[in-house]
């Protein structure tokens, strides 16, 4: 058993797995493993997550033959983790020195506590560094709030959990290709007093070039299947934004009707 289960999942990332193991590794302070799925590469990823392994027995490697999905991959890393909690990174994001030693001081010192997230620093594709913050949320109310509206309040490679509680609520929901964090946040349906918030940046997380508008109207398709598919705890107007455009169509004519007979009564 150790403390932290860090979980990633990479689909040819040759250019940047290497600095993002890097940035796990050098957080001496606390007992972690790395696990690495190779979710079906065909560049050398597998190749520099296996040199990593021989150098550091805190690395374990794991690998699709076929590309599953990044949600597939980390379910398997999920089962496979010998660690009390989980914790997120992608293989083209930097966590920040102290990133995880910071989140084990809270959530360890608080049963109650579910997860513990932050804000992060961006990083562009050149892979420069800014000074913007990224999602800084100011407080569990206001992340319960979002999740409540169907919107993600934290920067997923930020996140820390119980392994547990990924493990109940059935991990990742391998059907939303897109918006998975936020679907896995659905799933878990956290209360205010299980989540607590980093005030500090965390990872240095990297944003996609110029997004087309087709990158982006997809991006809110997914996001509306991860509502559809775990819309427990969302709200009315989250659950209307999730039925897309032609929700109108479908629940204006009713409400006419309904409110149509009633004056007639």
């Amino acid at each position: 058993m150790v403390d932290v289960s860090v979980i990633m999942a990479a689909h040819n990332e040759e250019g940047t797995i290497g600095d993002s193991i890097q940035s796990i590794l050098a957080e001496s302070s606390v007992d972690l493993e790395l696990l690495v799925c190779a979710d079906g590469c065909t560049d050398g990823t597998l190749d520099i997550v296996r040199e990593a392994a021989e150098r550091d027995a805190r690395v374990r490697v794991f690998a699709n033959r076929t590309a599953l999905g990044s949600g597939a991959s980390r379910n398997r890393l999920i089962r496979e983790a010998r660690g009390t909690y989980l914790a997120v990174q992608d293989a083209d994001d930097i966590s920040l020195p102290g990133r995880l030693a910071k989140q084990m001081n809270i959530i360890s010192g608080d049963s109650a506590l579910t997860l513990v997230a932050g804000s992060a620093r961006i990083l562009d594709t050149a892979g420069v560094r800014a000074e913007e913050r990224l999602l800084p949320v100011a407080s569990p109310q206001e992340a319960v709030r979002m999740l409540r509206q169907g919107r993600m309040p934290f920067v997923h490679p930020t996140v820390l959990l119980k392994r547990d509680a990924a493990l109940q609520c059935g991990g990742y929901d391998v059907a939303c290709v897109r918006a998975q964090d936020l679907a896995l946040m659905l799933r878990l349906n956290l209360s205010e007093s299980e989540i607590a918030i980093v005030d500090d940046s965390l990872v240095m997380y990297r944003l996609p070039g110029q997004r087309s508008l087709g990158a982006i109207a997809r991006n809110l398709k997914g996001r509306r299947l991860a509502i559809q598919r775990n819309s427990s705890g969302v709200s009315l107007p989250g659950r209307l934004f999730a039925l897309g455009p032609l929700w109108m169509i479908r629940v204006i004519p009713t409400w006419l009707v309904e409110r149509h007979r009633w004056r007639r009564r």
